[in-house]
C-alpha cells in the first residue's frame, strides 16, 4: 500500500473516533437522563445473563462517575491530536513528491 494512502486511510479511521468520542461526549454533558438510563438497561441485560453482580454494579458505578465523563474527554483529545499530526505528516509527505 502507499505510504501516502495509508496515511489518509487513518485519518480517516481517526475522524471516525473523534466523532463517535465528541457524540458520546455530547451524550455525557448533555443529556445524562438517557446516559442513565442506558446503564441502567444495560446493567439489567448483564445481569440477566448471568454475569457477577459485583463486577456489573462496578462497571455501572464507573460509568456513571465524573471520571468517565474526564477519560472520554481524554480519549476526544488524544484522537483529535492524531488526527491533526496525521493531517500534517500526509500534506508534508505529499509536497515532498
Amino acid at each position: 500500500m502507499d505510504p501516502l494512502k495509508a496515511f489518509e486511510w487513518w485519518f480517516c479511521v481517526a475522524l471516525a473516533f473523534s466523532l463517535f468520542y465528541a457524540a458520546l461526549l455530547a451524550l455525557l454533558l448533555r443529556r445524562r437522563d438517557l446516559w442513565l438510563r442506558y446503564t441502567a438497561a444495560e446493567a439489567a441485560f448483564w445481569l440477566r445473563i448471568g454475569c457477577p453482580a459485583r463486577i456489573v454494579n462496578a462497571c455501572r458505578r464507573w460509568e456513571e462517575s465524573g471520571s468517565f465523563v474526564y477519560w472520554i474527554g481524554g480519549i476526544l483529545a488524544a484522537t483529535v491530536l492524531i488526527m491533526a499530526v496525521g493531517g500534517v505528516v500526509y500534506l508534508k509527505a505529499k509536497h515532498l513528491r
